[in-house]
């Protein structure tokens, strides 16, 4: 069956497809300290497919088709049984149609590029509607003569990853991530010193 768009048989020439992942970001405050977090909606796929047909009259041109679905802004189904791209009945707009014209040796040949885009996100694995806190970012403070603080963070899950960076002068100390939950973590430096520590963290 090959690739069609609308139910009408596209040769394609070369194909092109990205994705813009749709989140919105904000600041807020939690357990008494501020944090970023994400939501992210789901991905946003385009395709962009270039074509070609050869003496076919305006009107009967797939170039001329798709330019008046585009400003009718209908959604059409997109369809390709191509074993290295294959694509089942995707609901899409068609946001674009340029086309060039060439006569090769008498024939009249019509290169026209679509560009397409999904109409509704498609969410990716593990990644529910309504889903936040990818990472939390916050501060602490080692306080002078102490050697350690237990650091409440509002990621709401385990984070993979705890990185730490000292915004103030850390006198040479080296610093450790340990008893990573939820909802906290112990921050500890190999001794004391004589005056506070402060640090930036990231939770993700």
């Amino acid at each position: 069956m090959g690739t069609t768009l609308d139910g009408q048989t596209l040769t394609v020439t070369k194909w092109a497809e990205g994705v813009i992942i749709s989140a919105s970001q904000w600041d807020a405050w939690s357990s008494s300290q501020y944090t970023r977090k994400v939501k992210v909606y789901g991905l946003i796929r385009t395709y962009i497919i270039d074509c070609v047909e050869q003496d076919v009259v305006w009107a009967n041109s797939l170039a001329n088709y798709f330019q008046v679905a585009a400003g009718n802004g209908n959604t059409v189904l997109f369809y390709s049984d191509l074993p290295v791209r294959p694509v089942n009945l995707v609901p899409v707009l068609v946001l674009n149609v340029t086309y060039t014209l060439e006569n090769l040796g008498g024939k009249n040949i019509r290169k026209f590029t679509l560009t397409l885009q999904e109409e509704s996100y498609s969410l990716g694995s593990g990644v529910p509607p309504g889903s936040s806190a990818t990472f939390a970012v916050g501060a602490f403070t080692i306080v002078a003569n102490t050697t350690s603080i237990i650091v409440t963070h509002s990621l709401g899950v385990v984070p993979t990853a705890v990185v730490v960076s000292p915004i103030t002068d850390a006198a040479g100390k080296r610093w450790i991530i340990t008893s990573v939950t939820s909802t906290q973590f112990v921050a500890s430096i190999d001794s004391a010193c004589s005056f506070d520590i402060t640090f930036n963290y990231v939770c993700a």
